[in-house]
């Protein structure tokens, strides 16, 4: 990541052309509005080569809370998924209603980038920073909840893939 952005979770993702690239967030601390931003990484995975893009910023989905000038909005832990049927997702965290949410992304065309649509949250009873897993033929989101030290405790969440995002089981 650029030397002086504050940044945090980066994340491997390795493209339809298998070019390795780091996606992370920039944070809120240093910018207010946090964002989520990918950069190509050499093929070693040894530094970052080219610029970073920056996909969006934490106020931009319609859900999103709206708050004062100068309030902070939140973007933390991408992590990027691969459907069955090829299609792209990446699941975020951030606050909807002062709690935690895990937020879910869809990439149109099934690769990074700028053409995507912002999902309705899969979680938002103050759990997030998660992570998909298979586990035979099962698939499981894991976040941390509630969002409260020392109660944190990974949470355990059955999906089902319904061709245009996830759904609870």
């Amino acid at each position: 990541t650029p030397e002086d952005w504050e940044c945090l979770d980066g994340t491997l993702y390795i493209d339809k052309n298998g070019e390795p690239n780091l996606v992370f967030c920039h944070e809120h601390t240093q910018i207010t509005d946090g964002t989520v931003c990918y950069v190509r990484l050499e093929h070693d995975l040894s530094k970052s080569i080219g610029k970073v893009t920056t996909l969006f910023a934490a106020s931009e989905p319609s859900w999103a809370d709206k708050k004062s000038a100068g309030e902070h909005y939140v973007t933390d832990g991408p992590f990027v998924y691969r459907a069955e049927d090829g299609e792209l997702y990446m699941i975020w965290s951030t606050f909807i209603g002062g709690k935690y949410a895990q937020c879910l992304v869809h990439f149109i065309g099934g690769d990074i980038g700028e053409n995507f649509e912002h999902c309705e949250p899969i979680f938002t009873e103050d759990g997030g920073h998660g992570m998909l897993f298979e586990d035979e033929g099962r698939l499981y989101l894991v976040l941390h909840a509630p969002n409260v030290k020392p109660n944190e405790r990974p949470v355990f969440i059955e999906l089902k893939y319904n061709g245009r995002g996830f759904e609870k089981i």
